[in-house]
């Protein structure tokens, strides 16, 4: 990456020294202290990993940033995706959400899956992988507490705790239990060129898995029970 004094000075100079420095311009407005997603604003290819990245040696193969809720270093930005990203339209090859929109308000993903539209480049692609809540390996797991209906109201395994008295899902556990036709309905809500369910049980009644060819090269994905899509812009 090339690095010049003038990038330099964006990212770090602090708010007050850099408008000291251009006071004499009136037209000048500062920009903020510190801009996190700086360090990428030259990279030639940019693959954007939702979350912590995996700790395994299938992941370290691959160039990605991850954008974590706590932690900054250098494989991480601190950043969390239901916020806008400091990066320009069409900047991003590879985006990947994994096991992480389950976490998030539903609601909320509207905007989390209109940003990622966003910020890919038009050859890009964004691979989703969420728990598939129609799956009966899935659902067999004692580990789910669900209503007179069968309805999945907690699942253990997510994290967090359930509150009976207002039932709702708190401390940071699962907020809503992916299935087919809620996810599809969701990444309908931007126009991708392609959107190919590459495994995933349908809601006929009939409990058919349908498992199709996953390229593992550019973008990995580590639990084989997963819902599993590629979007392409």
């Amino acid at each position: 990456m090339k690095i010049t004094v003038k990038k330099i000075i964006k990212a770090f100079i602090p708010y007050g020294l850099l408008y000291l420095w251009k006071k004499s311009d009136s037209s000048y407005i500062p920009p903020i202290s510190y801009r996190p997603f700086s360090r990428i604003f030259d990279k030639k290819f940019v693959f954007l990993y939702a979350g912590d990245i995996p700790k395994t040696t299938e992941y370290s193969h691959f160039d990605m940033l991850g954008l974590s809720l706590n932690r900054s270093d250098k494989r991480h930005i601190c950043h969390n995706i239901t916020h806008r990203h400091d990066l320009e339209d069409g900047s991003v090859d590879i985006y990947q959400a994994e096991d992480v929109f389950e976490h998030i308000n539903y609601d909320s993903l509207k905007f989390v899956v209109k940003e990622i539209y966003r910020l890919l480049k038009p050859t890009g692609f964004f691979r989703l992988s969420v728990p598939d809540y129609n799956s009966p390996d899935f659902l067999k797991d004692n580990f789910l507490l669900k209503d007179a209906h069968g309805n999945v109201l907690f699942d253990a395994r997510g994290g967090g705790n359930y509150e009976l008295g207002n039932e709702k899902v708190i401390d940071g556990g699962h907020v809503w239990f992916p299935k087919y036709e809620q996810v599809k309905e969701l990444l309908e809500t931007v126009e991708w060129s392609s959107i190919r369910f590459l495994q995933y049980w349908d809601e006929d009644g009939s409990q058919h898995g349908h498992y199709k060819e996953i390229d593992y090269s550019q973008c990995y994905v580590h639990r084989p029970l997963s819902m599993i899509i590629d979007c392409y812009k």
